[in-house]
């Protein structure tokens, strides 16, 4: 009995950047028959499109959708709906998966285990960049994982999921952009969590610039003062100062990274109070 066609979905704003990278890695699956890979270009204002139109050139298997810059909740919506395959595989531009990753996403899902999945073997694809590894310390995870050791084997954010199971639920909520939270959207919806499949293995940048790491945890801290409100905020302004962000790093030995470490508390500070304050933004 042949294997059920996989659906890659990529949604994509201003990656030229990591496409060349990313993009073969996906090419280079060893499932069969070979995935279609459908990238959603959510509005870039850079070459995106036409590298994207370069591989699209040399294989038939991928797909360029397009639309304007509505957020990765929309651009992944989009991409199912006009998915052929049974099961659909959740990839960031910036993810570079091993050989073998759709196929042991897959497994799980084909054998009926599970109708969704992930891995915990997600590992950062920039490690020794400075603020990269603040952003693995941050996280409480080990420089290069992305995931902490004490992670559970189920996960709020799904990395393939059946399509008809994606139908059922009307796919992620749509939280816009600069929205909080698409990702675990899906799981709210479906009631249940995806199961680790830890033979999945692949690459994933952390922030990578000093713009990014603040941006994107200034993001992370609107989002948690969105699920926990003010008693998460008021507890937030006395742990996450960053001169006692910077004193605590310090008794953990982590000399180097103190300064990074504390920038990123500020960060979530900021994002939370603006999400308190009712910002929407981040400049």
């Amino acid at each position: 009995m042949p294997s059920p066609l996989i659906s890659i979905i990529v949604p994509c704003y201003n990656e030229e950047g990591v496409l060349r990278r990313s993009i073969p890695a996906m090419l280079a699956q060893d499932y069969s028959p070979q995935p279609e890979i459908i990238f959603v270009d959510d509005g870039s204002t850079d070459n995106t499109v036409g590298i994207i139109r370069e591989y699209m050139a040399l294989s038939p298997v991928i797909k360029l959708l397009q639309q304007n810059h509505g957020g990765p909740a929309q651009a992944r919506n989009l991409a199912a709906a006009h998915a052929a395959g049974t099961i659909l595989v959740f990839n960031d531009a910036d993810m570079i998966p091993e050989f073998s990753y759709v196929s042991a996403l897959a497994a799980p899902i084909i054998t009926g285990t599970t109708s969704g999945s992930f891995t915990t073997n997600e590992l950062v694809g920039n490690i020794g960049n400075y603020w990269a590894d603040c952003w693995c310390l941050a996280s409480e995870c080990r420089l290069g994982k992305r995931y902490p050791e004490d992670q559970p084997d189920e996960s709020t954010i799904f990395r393939a999921l059946l399509k008809t199971e994606f139908y059922r639920v009307g796919g992620y909520a749509d939280v816009g952009v600069g929205g909080v939270g698409e990702d675990f959207t899906l799981s709210q919806k479906l009631g249940y969590c995806a199961r680790n499949a830890p033979e999945a293995v692949c690459y994933h940048d952390n922030p990578g610039t000093f713009q990014d790491f603040f941006r994107s945890a200034a993001w992370y801290g609107k989002g948690w003062y969105a699920k926990y409100g003010w008693r998460t905020l008021l507890a937030a302004l006395a742990k996450r100062n960053p001169l006692v962000s910077m004193a605590a790093n310090f008794c953990k030995g982590r000399f180097y990274h103190s300064a990074g470490l504390a920038l990123h508390d500020l960060a979530v500070l900021k994002g939370m109070l603006s999400a308190a304050l009712g910002g929407t933004h981040f400049k």
